[in-house]
């Protein structure tokens, strides 16, 4: 529990213009809020996801929506 939503909206501002954001430990790791201003204000350039808050994933989650991104099942 120590580590959910460890990136979140205030510390997001930290990353670097331009970076990609990759998680392959836990979905929880990044806050949802997050992800969407990173992405919504182009901070970041793009999403390498391997892990979903629901496993296996059935495709509706709100994650899948963002362009320049890769997601693994």
């Amino acid at each position: 529990k120590s580590t959910k939503n460890i990136i979140n909206e205030d510390n997001c501002k930290y990353l670097k213009k331009g970076s990609f954001l990759i998680n392959v430990s836990r979905a929880p790791l990044i806050s949802e809020k997050a992800l969407e201003y990173l992405t919504d204000n182009n901070i970041i350039s793009g999403i390498g996801n391997d892990v979903f808050k629901y496993e296996p994933t059935d495709g509706t989650e709100e994650i899948l929506k963002y362009k320049n991104s890769v997601f693994t099942p």
